[in-house]
């Protein structure tokens, strides 16, 4: 197995050749991950637990077929709700 080594000030940091980081930001909103549950949802889904809520879980027929949220409309629902304002 290759390894990629890096050292610098003393600090040597070996990353394997296969590692691969975890994805720590939400695929729709792009806001980074506050929770366990976050995570969980988006390996599940692709998607934080509140875009899962407002997006993934009322539209699951459509999620399951690829539909995702427009950006308009996820700053419409959750940059709003975030902010305290009403999307009404």
């Amino acid at each position: 197995m290759s390894k990629k080594y890096y050292e610098k000030n003393g600090i040597a940091i070996i990353i394997p050749e296969s590692y691969t980081p975890s994805n720590t930001d939400c695929d729709i909103c792009g806001y980074a991950f506050r929770h366990q549950e976050d995570v969980i949802e988006h390996e599940n889904h692709g998607c934080c637990i509140d875009c899962s809520l407002q997006f993934m879980q009322p539209n699951r027929e459509k999620w399951k077929n690829g539909w995702r949220p427009s950006k308009e409309e996820v700053e419409k629902v959750i940059f709003n709700n975030i902010n305290g304002e009403n999307n009404d």
